[in-house]
Parts: structure tokens; sequence; C-alpha cells
């Protein structure tokens, strides 16, 4: 039970407020009494006394309103207790002024109604002051107490009688008071306990609120995990299953080589995926382990650049690289956990960076800690993410693509890399905002090689001793500059002219003659080929013998390739620059005997079939599947929005899109088709959405879309091309080749 000193500060506060409605009563009850007394009383004493019980009753109120204002401790109420006790006792003694001095004595009518209205006016006060012990009493003895000896003192017996009468009154009244005190404070302990409790559930409710929302979110993101995981492990079991049957019907030793090739590389795929899980699992499980060697950092760096080059899909990206010449030239640490993450970095700013620049760098960490810390980040020029999801980026199974949107993925690189580097004692981050790219670093503590070699004078290459020449440098990206004519200067070639632009590089070719131009294509004023262009025709003009000219671009594709030659170029260097590769290259004009670089030829395919999938292996089994089956064009993009803007731009029998893409999906790229068919007053498409999960639900969601059909990875070429069969006829077209087709009507 709990002290009679803790529920003070309730009791008195249930006191204050009980004594507004007394308070207010007690200049009309003092009125009444006043009129009670009669004539016999002077008017002026009446007043008096109703004036100074009004006084009274005002300073009581305001007492407890000032006492209802702010919360009090028990010491503070003790205080504030004796203040009300005073007041109590003061109004006590005016009121039994009334029953002694201002009795109307020898007038029994009158007396007793005066003495009636005063002993109704004490029980009135019980209500309002048994909430507090002995606050009645204070009230009780003060008022009855000098009426009771003034009837004894009169030696007459009725009045000793009825003095001995207001006596006992007066000890009911005070027992009364008493026990409604007790049951009060009690009311006050289990309303208080009460009031615990329910917070304390309450507080419990909220908790177990809270826990059931994290668990439906784990649970949803788990279950968003599942499906994504399904879609990601389907979609090279459905390249592994497509080319093993085109391997089965295709004799040719060079189309038996590609397609092992694209089951090699879904089976990679497959396998990192496995990784990724087994590594999430030792991370749940802590038993992720470290297994630190000697290694170079420039050799990893040429390693993840190289694993890069072949993610790539844009041409208009540039992967570049650098490494920080004051780090040792080997470093002792866990290099495949390293290369695991500058990877996972790598693959993620890939996928989000369509076109730009994505650059790997490792530099000496200027961090407080003592020792060696190296500092690996991957910048990027992608669309960039919002500050609101970044709290969720290395979240297992959260998959946060630019637009809070599901990304690509499985959602676990994050993740894991967050886990090895705080395994490492190491910090992990990124900064990024929407429209301004994003850069994804970690810092790890590393030690110096037993036997380090001096550090590392540049990223990749060895040193050719035998290029003579001067040579002109145009690069936007000043790394990249500076790279390229260190390069060229420690090769023996002299003059090395390095400059940013077109227009710089057509000023210094006109101004002086060089041996060879280095020419990057993607150049801010004037690009490259055009700036190769406008120097061919002055030499036509000017009768100067060529100059050679590489061009460096972001995209070796053939179409892209051919472009450049055709600009006036004599080779093409894919970014990011190999060093040993462009040495080759280079040694045609400044050493003669070194044989040409190849060129591929372009092409120019056209086809009649539209496919969507971001995974470039599966585009690419679909296209030979197609071709080979008669469709004479087949277009393939890797995201929903390329999807919609190809289907405008073209006619198609059929349309084949994977639900899950990063941004735009499948089935939000067929909403898009289905409106502008609307719009445009076209014909309608056979759409089919392939997807790797074929519930009930989705298969429902699917036509509910407006699909014409559903196809479920892995699938088999037959079966693929069965169900494209049916939605073409489904729609009352005719799968056949088409000649190329033209824009599509507006």
């Amino acid at each position: 039970m709990r002290g009679e000193d803790e529920l003070l500060p309730d009791q008195v506060a249930l006191m204050c407020r009980l004594l507004y409605a007394p308070a207010a009563a007690t200049v009309p009850a003092a009125t009444v009494v006043a009129l009670a007394m009669g004539p016999t009383v002077s008017a002026g004493a009446r007043i008096t006394w109703v004036t100074a019980l009004g006084l009274l009753a005002g300073a009581r109120a305001f007492a407890s309103h000032r006492y209802l204002a702010h919360p009090r401790g028990p010491a503070e109420a003790r205080r504030w207790l004796w203040l009300f006790l005073g007041l109590a006792m003061l109004v006590g003694a005016i009121w039994s002024l009334g029953g002694t001095v201002l009795l109307p004595v020898n007038q029994p009518v009158r007396e007793t109604l005066t003495m009636m209205c005063l002993i109704a006016a004490l029980a009135a006060g019980l209500g309002a002051l048994s909430a507090v012990g002995g606050a009645y009493a204070a009230l009780a003895v003060p008022f009855v107490l000098p009426m009771a000896a003034w009837q004894i003192a009169t030696g007459f017996w009725p009045r000793q009688l009825l003095g001995v009468i207001y006596l006992i009154f007066l000890l009911v009244m005070a027992g009364a008071a008493a026990r409604a005190a007790r049951s009060t404070r009690e009311q006050l302990r289990l309303a208080r306990e009460n009031a615990e409790l329910v917070a304390r559930l309450r507080a419990e409710r909220d908790a177990l609120d809270r826990l059931n929302e994290q668990l439906r979110v784990s649970s949803e993101a788990k279950s968003h995990f599942l499906g994504h995981m399904s879609h990601e492990l389907r979609t090279p079991l459905t390249v592994i299953l497509g080319y093993s049957d085109l391997l089965l019907r295709d004799e040719t030793e060079r189309r038996r080589a590609e397609s092992l090739e694209r089951i090699k590389s879904a089976g990679g795929a497959l396998l990192a995926i496995v990784n990724d899980l087994l590594d999430v699992a030792s991370i749940d499980a802590g038993r992720l382990t470290l297994h630190a060697s000697d290694f170079a950092p420039a050799e990893l760096l040429d390693e993840v650049v190289g694993l890069l080059r072949s993610h790539r899909e844009s041409r208009d990206l540039e992967i570049l690289a650098s490494l920080d010449a004051t780090l040792p030239g080997r470093v002792h640490a866990d290099r495949e956990r390293l290369r695991q993450m500058l990877l996972n970095f790598g693959v993620n700013a890939l996928r989000y960076t369509p076109h730009g620049r994505v650059q790997l760098a490792i530099r000496r960490a200027a961090v407080a800690e003592p020792g060696l810390w190296l500092r690996i980040e991957v910048a990027d020029t992608g669309v960039g993410i919002a500050a609101e999801s970044q709290a969720r980026l290395f979240q297992a199974f959260a998959q946060v693509g630019p637009d809070g949107a599901r990304g690509g993925g499985a959602g676990l690189g994050l993740a894991i890399n967050r886990s090895i580097v705080e395994r490492m004692g190491g910090r992990i981050g990124v900064k990024s905002a929407p429209g301004e790219g994003s850069v994804f670093w970690f810092e790890v503590p590393v030690e110096p090689a037993a036997s380090a070699p001096p550090p590392a004078v540049r990223f990749g290459a060895r040193v050719p001793e035998a290029f003579r020449g001067s040579i002109l440098v145009a690069e936007d990206l000043a790394e990249t500059r500076e790279l390229l004519a260190r390069f060229l200067r420690e090769a023996g070639c002299a003059p090395v002219v390095a400059v940013e632009d077109g227009r710089a590089l057509l000023a210094a070719a006109l101004a002086a003659p060089y041996d060879l131009l280095l020419v990057d294509w993607r150049m801010p004023v004037i690009d490259g080929l055009s700036a190769i262009a406008e120097l061919r025709a002055h030499e036509r003009v000017a009768g100067r013998a060529p100059t050679p000219i590489v061009v460096l671009t972001a995209s070796a594709m053939p179409d892209d390739r051919a472009r450049c030659l055709a600009a006036g170029a004599d080779a093409v260097v894919e970014k990011p620059v190999d060093l040993d590769r462009l040495a080759a290259v280079l040694s045609r004009w400044l050493n003669p005997g070194a044989p040409p670089a190849p060129v591929t030829p372009p092409n120019a395919a056209r086809r009649a079939v539209l496919v969507a999938d971001d995974h470039a292996g599966n585009r690419q089994l679909l296209r030979e599947l197609l071709e080979e089956d008669g469709f004479g064009r087949v277009e393939a993009v890797g995201t929903g929005l390329e999807a919609v803007a190809a289907w405008e731009q073209g006619i198609f029998d059929v349309v084949l899109l994977d639900w899950q893409m990063p941004g735009l999906d499948g089935l939000g790229a067929l909403k898009h088709i289905r409106a502008l068919e609307r719009e445009l007053g076209r014909p309608r498409t056979a759409v089919l959405i392939v997807t790797g999960r074929m519930s009930d639900a989705e298969r429902a969601a699917c036509f509910a879309a407006d699909a014409d059909g559903c196809v479920a990875k892995p699938y088999t070429p037959q079966e693929l091309l069965a169900e494209a069969e049916r939605a073409i006829q489904a729609v009352g077209r005719e799968a056949r080749p088409r000649s190329p087709a033209g824009p599509a009507p507006a």
C-alpha cells in the first residue's frame, strides 16, 4: 500500500476541486443566515459578517486554483495543506460568530432558524473537506466549539443541553469525516494503481503493436525477397535450359561455343546468388570468417574493372579507375572480401547509371586511428537515391531503386558489404541525392605486406620502352587525362600535350603537328568525333598527311566502332582504358612492327518481336530462340520505360515483358502500351508477361492488366514459342518475318 505522503498531492487536489462549489455557495448561505437573525442584530454587523465570509470564500477558491495550476509533490502539497487548514479554521471561527455574538437571543423562532442554518452550513462542508484527514475538523472545531461553550456558559439547563448536543454533533461529524478521508485515500490509491496499470498495459500494447509491425514488415520483406529470389534464380535457369536446347538443335561449332558460354555465364550468376545466400547465413550465425593474405591493390583494381566491363551494357557509360600512388605496392588483408565488396558496389553503380561514368578508387584513408587504412569507393553519375531510402540500403532483403521502388538484384550485396566491413572493424556509407549520382564507400584497416615493393607509380600496364613521338591527348576527365599523359611520358613519348575538350583539341592540332592524337569521344563544347571530322577536312584542304587518331570510347559496340572509323579515326580503344591494350594499339604507329588492332564490322539487324528483360543473358537467349523460329526482327531492351518507347516507335507482332524489372516493371509497361493503343488508335498488340512467380493471384494480376498471356520461368523454348503463337493468333495477327518497321503513326 502506498504511504499517505505519496497520495497527499492527489488528496489535496481533490479537495481543491470540491471546494469550488462550497466557496460559491458561501455568500448566499451566509445571507440566508443573516436574514434569519432578523432586525435584533444590527444591519452593519450582519453585512460585515457576510462580507468576511465572502472574502474568505474567494481566498479559498483562488488558492485552490493556484494549487491545481501545476503538478505538486508531497512536500509542496503538505505546505499548501497547512494554508488550506488555516483558512478552514478562520472560516469556522467566522461562522461561529453567527451562533454566539450575532445570535438573536430571546427570539426563539429566529434563534432556532439561525442555528439550523448554521448547522446545515457546517454539514455541507463535509463533502469537500473529507478528502483530506483533519481538514473537516479544522473547520468544525472552531465552528461548533465556541457555540457549545456559549450555550453551556449561560447556566440555563436547556441551553446547556443544547451545548452538549453541539459537542456530540461535532464528534459524530468528525468521525464521519475521518471515515470519508480514509475511503477517499483508498479510492485514490486504487485509481492511481489502476491508471499505472492501464498505462503499463497501454505501453505493453504499443510495444506489441510495434513488434507486430516489425514482424509484418520483416515478413513482407522476406516475402518480397523470396519472390525476387525466385525471379533471380529462375532467370539464369531459363538461360541454361534455353541454351541447352539450342545446343541439342545446333551442330555448328561456333554456335555451340556461344551457347556453352551463355550457360557458363548463367551458371556463374546462380553461383553468385548461392554464395550471397551462404554469406547471409554465415553472418546470421556469426560465422563470417576472414582470411588475410598479401596482394597488390593495383591488381585487385584491374581485376574488378575487367569484371565490370563485362557487366556494362550501355554504350554511353565509362568505367574509370584510380589508385593512390602513395599506397604500398602490396598490403596484407582479406583480398577476396575486398574484391567482393568492390564488385558489389560496382555492379550496383552500373545498374543505376544508364550513361556517364562509374569511377572506382582505392586510396589511403584519412582517419584518426593509427596504422594504414584503405578507403575504397565507387562513384557514379547515375540517378541517385533519395535520403529517406538511404537508411534501408544496407539492410538485408532491401531492394531500393532510385525512386524508392524495387531495384534490381537479390537485395543482399550491400547488407553483406556492411557485415564484412563491420567484421573488419571499419566503416561503410553512402553519399547520394536524386539526379546527382552516388558515392558508396568503405574504410578498413590493413597492414603493409611483410616484403612490400616501392609504392606503385601507376595503375596497370607495363611501360613500353620503344615508344617515340609527340602525342596530343584530348580527355575531359582530369584523372583520366593525367593518367594517360603520365603513361605516355613514362613510355618515352615527348612532348605529350593534354587538353580537355574538342575545341582545344582542334586549336592544338592545327597549331602544331603531332605524331598521334588520342581523343575521347564524349567531350563538352565539341565532341571527339565532330572534332576528328573537322580536322580530317582541314587536312584534305591543306594537303597534309593524315595524323593517326585513336578514339577512346565507353562503348566498343560494332556500330559505335563503325561511327568512329567513318569520322576518320584509325583505331578504337574501349574504356576503362587497359593500358597494356592501349600500348599494343599505339605501337602500330609509334612502333610500326606491331600488328594492327582488329575492327569489328557494324551490325544493323532489325527484327519484329519486342523483348524487355533486365537480364542480359535472357535477352540474348530470347533473341536467338525467336530468330531461329522465323521471326525476322527481334528488338531487345532492358527496362519497362525502354519497352514503351520502343513499342511507340515501331510495330511488333508480339511483346515479351519480364514482370520484375527495375523502375517501371512489366505490368506497368503493359498498362502504358494499352493506354497508348487507345490514344493513338493503333491495333492491339499481343503482349506476354514473363515471370519467375506464377501463383493464381499473380496470373490473375497479369490478365487484370490486360495481358494476352503469361509464361513462368524457367520455360522451354517450345513452351515460350507456343504461347507467343497462341497470343498472336488471339489478337488476330500472324507471326511472320516483316520488313523493317517505320515509326508508329502519330
